[in-house]
């Protein structure tokens, strides 16, 4: 009753609240953990009432965790993939010995319906971006067969970006996985009803985050979601299309296979690079991208929505947003570079590239963009910046490798900085396979 008065404060609440949304800016969404204990128990009027707590002081861990977990999406902290296994995991039974007929899943019994809970909460996490990959023990046309004759199953087998089924350990597989999506094992999730093979995979793939289960399935879906592992804090049009992005990559590599060198390859996939300065349009995505990329990564400095708005109005900043498209389809927004203008000098403040299109000449074909760039200004030098992390090594040596020169590297406990300096006659004319359409003038 009190929402729908116009001056009361409930009504005024919701006002705020639906602006802020309209804002893209992220918010801790209070009224969701409070429905998750209680409105009842959320609040504590004693508190309030003596120290201003807009909540009852035992909640303070559940509102800690939620924060570090906004911030850790804000960052580029949360996962990539979520790595399943089938068996008592997906649906309930065995299907090598039950049959598909017999494994429990769907409406009629609670674990049948458990199950089905999972299924649509991964769902739910595949609509937001999150790449699928199974990886069970099976004989693999026969792990299939519940995708095919259940129609029951939510799941299937084309949300799944990646099927490996076989004999081997998991942890063999997962660093498969890993090596085919081209992300770090520090992007996955495993998530295996069996204690063993969840142990397995702690110990010889340490950075892999293990999810625990317990042996009742219908808290599969609240502990999958309870660790924050695939928060968002913003969604773009690549985030919808991931699973058919990762699937364009595995025909690539396969493509790959039928070629006798690189060269033959890369020219076969006819790519075309197109490159344009950072608009509303492309706005959500190149937050994203700077945020989440760790491999490549030349500085590992992370910019919020409203630093990146700063710089799209100063001059002297040019936002570069490459796309890539290929004959097996588009890979979408793909790398990023933020360069300044400062006197005769171009400044590559940071530059980041989506791991999915590593080894296709990406790369050289940004560097000659920017050496026509920086000649169109008059830049008499282009320096670029490079800052060791534990997670960036793949590009540890790039400005080298692109013909810079060390000019200065600062290296104490907290900072390992290195400074790269060349000449645009130097550079910019490095051989790639990729057709250029490019806006910048």
């Amino acid at each position: 009753m009190e929402e729908i008065l116009g001056d009361s404060k409930a009504a005024a609440i919701r006002t705020i609240n639906d602006y802020i949304r309209t804002q893209s800016m992220p918010c801790i969404d209070i009224e969701y953990l409070a429905a998750t204990v209680g409105i009842a128990n959320w609040y504590d009027r004693k508190y309030y009432d003596v120290a201003k707590y807009p909540f009852s002081p035992k909640y303070l861990p559940l509102f800690c965790d939620y924060v570090v977990r906004m911030f850790a999406a804000l960052y580029g902290k949360n996962k990539k993939c979520l790595v399943l296994d089938l068996d008592n995991t997906l649906w309930g039974g065995v299907v090598g010995d039950d049959g598909y007929e017999h494994i429990e899943i769907g409406n009629g019994t609670p674990k049948g319906e458990a199950f089905l809970r999972l299924q649509q909460t991964i769902l739910d996490l595949k609509q937001r971006g999150v790449i699928l990959a199974v990886c069970s023990k099976n004989n693999h046309q026969v792990a299939l067969l519940p995708f095919k004759k259940r129609p029951e199953m939510l799941l299937t087998e084309d949300d799944i970006s990646i099927f490996i089924s076989n004999w081997h350990d998991k942890a063999t597989n997962i660093k498969g996985i890993a090596e085919t999506l081209s992300i770090g094992l520090d992007s996955i999730v495993f998530l295996d009803d069996n204690p063993a093979e969840r142990e397995i995979v702690r110990q010889k793939l340490p950075t892999v985050s293990v999810i625990e289960l317990p042996d009742d399935p219908s808290q599969y879906a609240d502990i999958l979601l309870m660790g924050g592992w695939f928060d968002i804090c913003s969604f773009t049009n690549e985030d919808s299309n991931k699973t058919h992005q990762y699937k364009e990559n595995e025909q690539r590599i396969n493509a790959s296979k039928e070629h006798v060198t690189i060269d033959s390859y890369l020219k076969s996939l006819s790519m075309t690079l197109q490159i344009d300065t950072i608009s509303d349009k492309t706005f959500q995505r190149t937050v994203q991208l700077i945020n989440k990329t760790n491999q490549f990564n030349m500085t590992a400095q992370r910019y919020s929505e409203a630093q990146i708005s700063e710089l799209m109005r100063d001059d002297r900043y040019t936002i570069i947003v490459a796309s890539l498209h290929d004959k097996f389809g588009s890979n979408g927004i793909i790398s990023v570079v933020i360069c300044k203008h400062e006197g005769k000098t171009l400044i590559i403040e940071n530059w980041v590239m989506s791991c999915r299109v590593l080894k296709r000449g990406v790369e050289y074909a940004l560097i000659n963009e920017i050496t026509r760039l920086a000649n169109t200004m008059n830049i008499e030098n282009i320096t670029g910046y490079f800052k060791a992390t534990s997670r960036n090594d793949l590009v540890s040596t790039f400005y080298n490798d692109m013909g810079f020169i060390m000019s200065s590297a600062e290296i104490t406990a907290d900072r390992n900085i290195q400074e790269w300096v060349s000449i645009p006659a130097q550079i910019g004319s490095l051989k790639h396979f990729i057709n250029i359409n490019s806006s910048i003038k």
